[in-house]
């Protein structure tokens, strides 16, 4: 093989990685949509949640952590609060269909002032019942906490 041809080869394999990680987390972006109703809270606010299913297979979420309030630290790095274990079997109770829709409301109780986001892992494919393992992570807006 000469070098042009190695060159060639190189780069082509690096496309080729490229363009396959890129679909991945166009997969695992489009899988549901989270937002919140505002941008910004003041602590102890109730925060209003919209997941809405943008893939064609449901989308399960967990009985034990539904979800994590994370802060942003230092400019880039998500922090997760620290929250208990779960004592119960961790399965799954909810799934959302293909375009499903699923509201709920927190308090923001124990919020630290600062940049926030949910991180909400989630079970595509799955089904109702079944043992909870998170295959993606789903994400909402950020919010400001005042």
């Amino acid at each position: 093989m000469n070098t042009h041809t190695s060159i060639f080869v190189a780069i082509a394999a690096m496309v080729a990685i490229a363009a396959g990680a890129g679909l991945w987390l166009i997969k695992s972006v489009r899988a549901a949509e989270v937002v919140t109703d505002r941008g910004e809270y003041g602590i102890g606010d109730p925060l209003e949640v919209k997941i809405q299913n943008e893939s064609s297979k449901p989308v399960c979420f967990s009985s034990c952590s539904p979800f994590y309030l994370e802060k942003r630290e230092g400019g880039v790095v998500w922090q997760k609060y620290s929250y208990d274990d779960c004592e119960e079997n961790d399965i799954i109770e909810l799934c959302l269909d293909a375009a499903g829709l699923k509201k709920f409301q927190l308090f923001l109780d124990d919020a630290k002032s600062g940049l926030h986001r949910l991180k909400i892992p989630v079970c595509i494919g799955c089904a109702a019942g079944e043992k909870f393992t998170a295959n993606a992570d789903i994400f909402s807006n950020t919010f400001k906490v005042e």
